[in-house]
């Protein structure tokens, strides 16, 4: 079962830089040493729902970074972040991330 974080909306025409904090799921002396991000259509269509994900992510004192481009306007997207650490423990979060329109961003 997966951690559930809220991630913001995405404007059609620009990119985002998502963070999430691995934190409260380490144990004791545990630390992220890489991540994987993922994404997928969960609502609305589009074909290549797979690829808002940019380059790789990257890991910060066990916060997971990942740039997001691209989308549909009014698709809904699935973003799921696999953190492994130093003891090679998979964590997973998951996120729903909306994308809007140009004349419907920040409203």
């Amino acid at each position: 079962m997966g951690n559930r974080v809220v991630l913001p909306s995405k404007n059609l025409l620009s990119d985002i830089t998502i963070s999430v904090d691995m934190t409260p799921l380490l144990i004791s002396g545990e630390v992220v040493v890489s991540a994987a991000v993922l994404s997928a259509t969960i609502l609305g269509s589009d074909i290549a729902g797979n690829l808002l994900p940019v380059g790789v992510a990257t890991v910060v004192r066990n916060v997971v970074y990942q740039q997001l481009s691209g989308g549909l306007a009014g698709v809904t997207y699935c973003i799921r972040i696999t953190a492994t650490t130093n003891i090679g423990n998979n964590l997973i979060t998951l996120g729903d991330l909306s994308v809007t329109s140009d004349n419907t961003y920040g409203s």
